[in-house]
């Protein structure tokens, strides 16, 4: 594998953890907005999952629903 290879896989993980980084905060930020509206955990949750679900564990949108 020659520099320039692995220069360019470097590249390609830093966008997808930038990438993965952008969506946690736009999760947690729904999280917020929906607490602040009144939903419960139950309704907010679902949203994560509707919204996220393709991209985040179950696990880790219960984990950002504890986090907020």
């Amino acid at each position: 594998m020659d520099f320039e290879t692995r220069m360019l896989e470097r590249e390609q993980v830093g966008e997808k953890k930038g990438l993965q980084q952008g969506l946690k905060t736009g999760a947690l930020t729904l999280v917020a907005s929906l607490k602040d509206v009144g939903c419960t955990s139950q309704q907010i949750l679902q949203q994560l999952k509707q919204k996220y679900g393709n991209v985040f564990y179950d696990k880790q949108l219960e984990e950002f629903l504890k986090q907020s």
